[in-house]
């Protein structure tokens, strides 16, 4: 019996998933690839960092739609006028 596996779009690979003690931005691509990258995760970076790094990956993102109660859809035109 095969399992399938997810597979991951090459563009996630050149987003930022974590930050490094100099505090830029690390791809997946340099966290997976490196042996011991010096980085900090997720849950290491302050709320402040945490909003940035998510910010940042939205960013990035070539297209997005996000659903909120009481407000409706909202995409990437309408966030970034």
């Amino acid at each position: 019996m095969t399992t399938k596996a997810p597979v991951t779009r090459e563009d996630h690979w050149s987003r930022p998933v974590a930050m490094d003690p100099d505090g830029q931005w690390l791809s997946l691509r340099e966290v997976v690839v490196e042996e011991e990258p010096a980085r900090l995760s997720f849950i290491q970076l302050s709320p402040e960092q945490q909003s940035e790094l998510v910010a940042e990956r939205i960013r990035q993102r070539p297209k997005f739609d996000v659903g909120i109660l009481g407000l409706g859809i909202l995409d990437k035109k309408t966030c970034y006028q």
